[in-house]
Formats: C-alpha cells, sequence, structure tokens
C-alpha cells in the first residue's frame, strides 16, 4: 500500500482560489457571516474582494492598509464604509487565528473592539447593525479555537471556563441585536434606496442568520460540558435543537442557510451518541444541491460518522478529488485516517500512520501554523501507547519487529518539528509519548538510539526551563 493509498487525500492537487480564501479559517469559522446574508442580492464590491484575497494570503497588514485607504475616500456610500469596517474586523480576526497562542486574546479582544468603535462613532448608521454582529462573531470565532484546541489537550487550564464565558458573550450580544432587530422591523423599507438602510427582507434574512448564530453557540457550549455535567450539556443540545428548528421555520428550503442549519443537526445528533439519527439526516441531504462553501461540512459528517475500516476507506476515497475543502475537512481526514491505523493489522498500521505524518506536514503548509499545531496534536494524541510515565530504555538482546517503531519514530519526528519552531511545550508532549510508547515491547538498535536521543533532548528542554533536578533524572535514565 504506498502512501496515497492509505489516505487518498491528495495534498497538492487542486491549489484553487477557493481553497486559499479558506486559508485565513473565516470560512470555516463563520461558515454563515451575517453580513453576507444580509446583503440579499448585493454582490461583493471590488474593494471587498481585494480586502478578502489580501486576507486570504496572510497579508493582514496590506488588508488594514487598503481598507483604511478606501475608508479615507470623501463622500464614501454608508453601505461602502460599514462593508469595509467588517472587512477590517475580519481581518483582525483571521490574524487572530494565527496568533501564538499567548498572544491571541489581545487579538481577538482588538477584533471586538473595531466593532464596538464602529457603532461608539456612528450613531444612527444605517448598516450598524450588521458590524456589530462582527463583535459576537468574534466571541464565537474564539470559543470555536479554544474548544479545538481542547480537544487534542493542548489548551490552557482554564480554557473551558473562558471559552464558555465568551460563548455566553457571544450569545448575549446576538440576542440584544435581535430585540433591536425586532423593533425595527415594522419601519424598515421594502426596498432599497440611497441610505443604506436594510429592506424588511434583508432584516428577516438577519433575523433568521442571528437564530441560527444562537443555536451554534449553545451547540459549543454543549461541547464544553465534560461527562461530569451531563444535565447541563444536554441542556444546551436541547436549547440548540430548538434554535435551529425556529430557523428551518422562516428559512427557505434548500437555500445556504437551510442547508448549514441541516449539518448542524447532524452535529447535534452525533454528539449525542446517535449516530444513526446523524446517519440519516445526513443522507437525506443532496450533496449536489449544497452551496460548494457547505460541502466540506457534509463530507466532515461522513468522514466522522464512519467507524470501521471498510467505511474509512469509502469515505476517504470519496473525498480524494473534492476541490472544496478547508482545515476542519482536513483534520477530520486526519482523525478518520488516525482511527484506521487503530483498527489495521501489524503490516498496515505503520502505513496509515506515515500517511497521517504527511498529512500533518500538508496542513501547516496549506492552512498556517495553527491549523498546522492541531494537526499534529491529533497526530501525537492518537499515536503511540497511552502510558505517560517515563521508561527506562534499555535494548534487548534479541529485537523483534515490533509495530510501534514507527509510531515512535513519528512522535519523536513531530516533537523535533514542534522544538525547531520555539513550541518547547509540544516538543516534550511528542518526545514523552515516545519514550513512553517504547515499553510496549523491545525494539531494534536503531530504534533504542532514537528513545535515547529523545531523553537528552527532553532533558535540554527542561534544563532550559531550570528545572534542573528532573533534567538530571532524565539524563541518566
Amino acid at each position: 500500500m504506498t502512501t496515497s493509498a492509505a489516505f487518498p487525500f491528495r495534498p497538492g492537487r487542486a491549489r484553487s482560489r477557493v481553497r486559499r480564501v479558506l486559508a485565513g479559517g473565516l470560512a470555516v469559522l463563520l461558515a454563515f457571516a451575517p453580513g453576507g446574508a444580509a446583503r440579499g442580492d448585493e454582490p461583493l464590491s471590488s474593494e471587498q474582494q481585494m480586502a478578502a484575497g489580501l486576507r486570504s494570503r496572510m497579508l493582514y497588514d496590506l488588508a488594514d492598509r487598503y481598507c483604511d485607504e478606501q475608508l479615507a475616500r470623501k463622500e464614501l456610500a454608508a453601505v461602502d464604509q460599514a462593508n469595509l469596517w467588517v472587512e477590517k474586523v475580519q481581518t483582525q480576526m483571521a490574524r487572530a487565528i494565527q496568533t501564538p497562542p499567548s498572544e491571541r486574546p489581545e487579538a481577538w479582544n482588538r477584533a471586538r473592539q473595531l466593532a464596538e468603535s464602529f457603532a461608539a462613532e456612528n450613531p444612527g448608521h444605517p448598516r450598524q447593525l450588521l458590524v456589530r454582529v462582527q463583535a459576537g462573531l468574534a466571541s464565537l470565532a474564539e470559543a470555536r479555537l479554544v474548544l479545538q484546541e481542547l480537544a487534542v489537550q493542548a489548551g490552557p487550564a482554564n480554557g473551558r471556563a473562558d471559552a464558555l464565558e465568551r460563548l455566553r458573550a457571544a450569545r448575549s450580544e446576538f440576542e440584544e441585536i435581535l430585540r433591536e432587530l425586532r423593533e425595527a422591523l415594522p419601519a424598515a423599507p421594502t426596498k432599497r434606496d440611497d441610505s443604506g438602510r436594510l429592506t424588511s427582507l434583508q432584516l428577516q434574512a438577519l433575523q433568521a442568520n442571528l437564530e441560527f448564530q444562537i443555536g451554534t453557540c449553545h451547540l459549543l457550549r454543549g461541547e464544553l460540558y465534560d461527562a461530569s455535567q451531563m444535565a447541563d450539556r444536554l441542556d444546551a443540545f436541547s436549547s440548540a435543537e430548538k434554535s435551529f428548528e425556529s430557523v428551518l421555520r422562516v428559512t427557505d428550503a434548500e437555500g445556504g442557510l437551510w442547508y448549514s442549519v441541516q449539518l448542524e443537526r447532524v452535529e447535534v445528533a452525533r454528539l449525542l451518541g446517535e449516530r444513526r439519527e446523524a446517519g440519516q439526516r445526513l443522507g437525506n441531504l443532496d450533496v449536489a444541491k449544497l452551496p460548494s462553501n457547505l460541502r466540506p461540512g457534509y463530507w466532515e459528517q461522513k468522514l466522522e460518522l464512519a467507524t470501521t475500516l471498510g467505511e474509512i476507506r469509502k469515505q476517504l476515497e470519496q473525498v480524494a478529488s473534492l476541490v472544496e475543502r478547508d482545515p476542519q475537512l482536513e483534520l477530520a481526514g486526519l482523525r478518520a485516517v488516525l482511527r484506521a491505523a487503530a483498527l489495521a493489522d501489524e503490516k498496515e498500521r505503520n502505513r496509515w500512520l506515515d500517511s497521517a505524518a504527511e498529512w500533518t506536514r500538508q496542513i501547516e503548509t496549506r492552512y498556517g501554523g495553527y491549523w498546522g499545531r492541531l494537526a499534529e496534536l491529533t497526530l501525537v494524541g492518537a499515536t503511540g501507547n497511552e502510558a505517560n510515565s517515563p521508561v527506562t530504555p534499555v535494548a534487548p538482546a534479541t529485537p523483534p519487529a515490533n509495530s510501534s517503531a514507527g509510531a515512535i519514530e513519528i512522535l519523536i519526528r513531530t516533537g523535533d518539528n514542534a522544538a525547531r519552531e520555539q513550541r518547547g511545550e509540544d516538543a516534550l508532549r511528542a518526545w514523552r509519548k515516545a519514550i513512553a510508547t517504547a515499553q510496549a515491547g523491545p525494539h531494534s538498535e536503531a530504534v533504542w538510539r532514537m528513545v535515547l536521543q529523545a531523553h537528552l533532548k527532553v532533558a535540554r528542554i527542561l534544563e532550559e526551563r531550570k528545572a534542573f533536578r528532573e533534567a538530571a533524572v532524565r539524563s541518566f535514565e
């Protein structure tokens, strides 16, 4: 079996413009942005396209500067002014995704402050609601990223509580805007005019979208609760279902928002352990009619619902030729391959792991450091022995072949990569996992040499952190 056969996603093919836009992460995190829903049939302006293009290439400073230059123009229409501010906020959100973890809270705060500044500086602006929504979206996106890191045991110690607080803030913002929107709806114009006021149809679209975002807040809240908070978890998922059902009652069937809701309902059922219900909901959707930006989400669910080796192979083969891809789909594919590695026999297991390691590198290349780190931590978490205790590497006299040798090498390579990028904690996690995996059985002399080197690498980082006693113990193991 070749690497591409084990993992039929082909990282190098079809680098379309769509996927480059996804590199910023916003197409995933803001899957159905209210600005787009409320614009109705208004096309993106050339200025918005330029800002989005710069952002997709991670040229955040240039995107900011471009928006500021456009905003400085005289006689700028209210619609264009609001759209450019939305682009500024979303650029800051894209920047926050790629910011190092220690600096990320400040970056998210700047995104929210931008949206709040517009509201404060432009009271009565006809499109103020659209810009204000961005503050809630920033809080929602921040909580989603924390949740993703917690899923691979890489989130901060207080990450769960912080993410729940961000979701409360987002939901509060959305609900407040929703109240104001309902009050404005009776007096809204039925046709667009030069004032830039949102029409009644646009306000109704925004109303449905806000309900959708509130449902998403409840969904993420349910994911954040642990097993000891089952009552809270069930309440959150129930609230999410109610919000999504209310959206379905007011939105057109088989429109973009309708499909977004259906995919979220699949997620709710899957997270509740109702896999058959989730499969039925997904099976009721016609993938050919899905908007292109939602197809990755559809295939992500297909991959997550695959449990047997045969099902995993089938789904990986089906998504191999997709053009529409996003980081979430790629991570779902990586998780599927790691599940396959766990199910495969010894002969095939290392080939699946090699494919997973290669795909991890490709995710970082295509989507940036944040997504690459998530992929790397996913790989480390699923690779090797689950033991955490350090072991003394004593090479056996007659080393038989052992299926964990490949896993050890992958873990050590992953730790080396993290160390080169000065991510000491990630490096320690990978190397320690490699050392712990070595206790599973005897290995060749070459493998034990790698394990000994891993001990020394761990000791080196511990010395840099002035943990001299632990470093000394590690050096003599």
